[in-house]
């Protein structure tokens, strides 16, 4: 990225002293610098956050605009990410899914990395927008939450740089095993800033010694709700996993209520399920199905005749699609919805499985096989797959 040692580029002060003075700047700039004093070359990523959006307004590319002028790296990636942050809390805020996802704040504490940079989104969400009442009070409600999972005094104090770094280091202090700690400094941001750092400890350590291919190693664990179990999972990646696990488990007879998948460069997986059944699963005899069926390479198509309503959205989380299926809530619905995901090369990353016996919503977290969010054609094959045309 172009830096100041560069002169071809524009001056950033003489930007940002028109951006400060101007009569003629952007609405939200003009918005965003009559809460800002002292601004200087190295602390303007929130007008410069605002400036772009507005250069996006008049059709232009923001992000490419700003990179013409002399600014600091470390500007633009922090102007940058608020404009992706707010534009994520602003849709969240329009579809009311603030108070029901509380992966959004984990998400955007790393996303923003510091305290003053979720003060600054803030700042920058309601200078774009004419909020309501509720739609004001769930923002607080973000916000605040965003900073209680900011607020450790080793972040702060500056020991570690960041939410990712912090909680990696935690786990690492959990366990001794140097293969599950090098195991915990190679899984992704996704996966960290999804789990405490017990979580990650508990999942790697089961993870080594690392399990053979087409073998399965599992845990159950006691929740404190009666008839509910949380099952953490290791094995290799396959295609078509989840439908391969769901399928054994509908055959147990257990009930999946949320399911959070993680994949490593090495091909583990840690998968982790809620699932609802009377009596506590048997390892081994779960294990042993999950293992005959993976062996199979087969993974069946789904067989139901569904007519499940599905919606997608590229706006609520920084790295994934969230599809939102909704229908009837009958038997081996979720291991359908696994088997058309398999088929349209769809991995899941995150599952939130609801259900009343009558309706179900299902919402899962998605990519494609590349970790991008899913394209057309990846959505067009899972709803044929899923709704059987």
């Amino acid at each position: 990225m172009p830096t100041s040692a560069n002169h071809s580029q524009l001056s950033a002060t003489t930007l940002l002293d028109e951006l400060m003075t101007a009569d003629t700047v952007g609405e939200i700039t003009t918005a965003v610098r009559q809460k800002l004093r002292d601004i200087t070359v190295d602390n303007c990523a929130l007008l410069i956050a605002a400036h772009i959006i507005d250069q996006v307004a008049r059709g232009e590319d923001g992000e490419e605009f700003i990179r013409r002028y002399d600014f600091s790296p470390h500007v633009i990636s922090e102007s940058t990410s608020l404009v992706h942050a707010s534009t994520l809390l602003s849709s969240s805020l329009a579809t009311h899914a603030t108070d029901t996802n509380p992966r959004l704040l984990t998400q955007l504490a790393g996303y923003l990395g510091t305290p003053l940079m979720v003060e600054w989104c803030r700042i920058l969400t309601t200078s774009r927008h004419a909020l309501d009442e509720d739609q004001y009070l769930a923002l607080l409600t973000v916000t605040t939450g965003v900073q209680a999972v900011l607020a450790h005094p080793e972040l702060i104090d500056g020991n570690d740089t960041s939410l990712d770094a912090l909680r990696r280091r935690e786990a690492r202090e959990l366990t001794v095993d140097p293969n599950a700690q090098r195991r915990i400094d190679s899984a992704s941001s996704t996966y960290v800033l999804s789990h405490y750092p017990n979580e990650i400890a508990r999942h790697v350590m089961l993870a080594e010694p690392e399990v053979a291919r087409d073998t399965v190693r599992m845990r159950v664990h006691e929740t404190t709700t009666f008839g509910e179990w949380l099952i953490d999972l290791v094995c290799h990646d396959t295609h078509g996993l989840l439908a391969h696990i769901t399928s054994t488990f509908t055959s147990q007879g257990m009930n999946v209520l949320s399911a959070d998948l993680a994949t490593w460069p090495d091909g583990t997986v840690i998968d982790t399920f809620l699932i609802r059944c009377q009596h506590k699963p048997d390892e081994r005899i779960v294990g042993a199905h999950i293992e005959s069926s993976l062996s199979s390479q087969t993974v069946s198509r789904p067989h139901g005749e569904h007519r499940f309503t599905v919606v997608y959205d590229d706006d609520v989380l920084p790295w994934h699609t969230v599809v939102t299926v909704t229908g009837r809530d009958e038997p081996g619905a979720l291991q359908d919805i696994a088997a058309a995901f398999a088929g349209a090369g769809i991995n899941v990353h995150h599952a939130h499985i609801s259900g009343d016996g009558v309706m179900m919503t299902d919402r899962f977290e998605v990519t494609d096989r590349h970790n991008e969010r899913i394209s057309i054609e990846n959505r067009s094959q899972f709803e044929a797959l899923l709704n059987g045309h």
